[in-house]
């Protein structure tokens, strides 16, 4: 087991979730705080952030470390960063910055 997959509790070591693993590597992302757990879905996880620049609430979006190793999962979260760089509608939430994070995990920002 590689050791970034070992979570060290109060009962002993133990594997580490995927969910684990996709925010160890989210906490890294430069320039936002990465705050609770919102939200899981299909293919992501939905944190609380804070834009360090401008000190704003945000919301980050992260594809599941389990689904970064799946292509067609891939394609689908460029398609929806994608399209959420092309909306434009007060009921609909704004992009405002995607990327890669140190661990290569692929992420979006909305307001």
């Amino acid at each position: 087991m590689p050791l970034q997959s070992v979570v060290r509790t109060a009962s002993g070591p133990r594997a580490a979730s995927w969910d684990e693993l996709s925010r160890a590597s989210a906490e890294r992302l430069d320039g936002y705080v990465l705050g609770p757990l919102l939200n899981v879905g299909g293919m992501g996880l939905v944190f609380h952030g804070i834009q360090l620049r401008g000190s704003r609430d945000v919301a980050i979006k992260l594809l599941r470390h389990d689904a970064t190793y799946d292509d067609v999962f891939r394609q689908l979260f460029a398609l929806e960063i994608a399209t959420l760089a092309e909306c434009q509608h007060p009921k609909i939430v704004k992009l405002i910055d995607s990327g890669v994070s140190v661990a290569g995990l692929p992420f979006l920002v909305m307001e």
